[in-house]
């Protein structure tokens, strides 16, 4: 009687270990998933961080390159001295319409702009894609591009390419910066506008 009951008890050892061991592997093997996922989320974020650094990098090395294009002194002394006097005078171009605005027509700039630094991630993109034209109102108008035209836009839409700084005081630039994200081949893309005062 006592020897079945003791290999009755083995037996029931036996099972509660199997039990308990399978129990561990599937706590083991979820506590290896979530670390697998926490490092691929900490990665993803630094990556985030590190493009989006260099986004910033890249914007502003295309407001500079603007602002050199369309201001008649660059840089712009700093602080901006007051009155304004001809600090914002922004350049006109003798072809192709002299005495005119010829704002800068959307496109990319990436070739005109120096990426060497370190800190640019590679393959980063810099375009304008679009420009318009601010009156002293404050009402924007946006600008379309026509390269059938000798002044690049337009015929139809004279506020693009004005002579009387009032209809259009200040050119509003948006910038799309396109970085491909290697990890997954996808993009991520950041656009900001950067105005460019037109006073005389």
């Amino acid at each position: 009687m006592n020897s079945q009951s003791s290999h009755k008890q083995r037996g029931v050892v036996l099972i509660f270990s199997l039990v308990m061991l399978l129990l561990i592997t599937l706590v083991g093997v979820n506590m290896i998933q979530q670390n697998r996922l926490q490092f691929m989320m900490a990665a993803n974020a630094q990556e985030q961080t590190t493009i989006f650094a260099s986004a910033e990098d890249v914007l502003d090395l295309a407001e500079n390159y603007i602002g050199g294009q369309r201001y008649t002194a660059w840089p712009l002394p700093n602080p901006i001295p007051s009155p304004v006097g001809t600090t914002y005078t922004c350049n006109k171009s003798t072809p192709p319409v002299p005495g005119k605005f010829t704002q800068l027509i959307p496109g990319d700039i990436t070739g005109s702009l120096d990426l060497s630094a370190a800190t640019i991630a590679s393959g980063l993109t810099a375009s304008i894609t679009q420009t318009a034209c601010m009156s002293i109102a404050g009402v924007e108008s946006v600008c379309t591009p026509d390269p059938s035209e000798s002044s690049g836009w337009s015929a139809s839409e004279l506020q693009c390419n004005q002579s009387d700084p009032a209809k259009c005081s200040t050119e509003v630039y948006t910038i799309r910066i396109t970085a491909p994200n290697p990890t997954t081949g996808s993009q991520r893309i950041v656009e900001s506008k950067y105005a460019v005062r037109c006073d005389m």
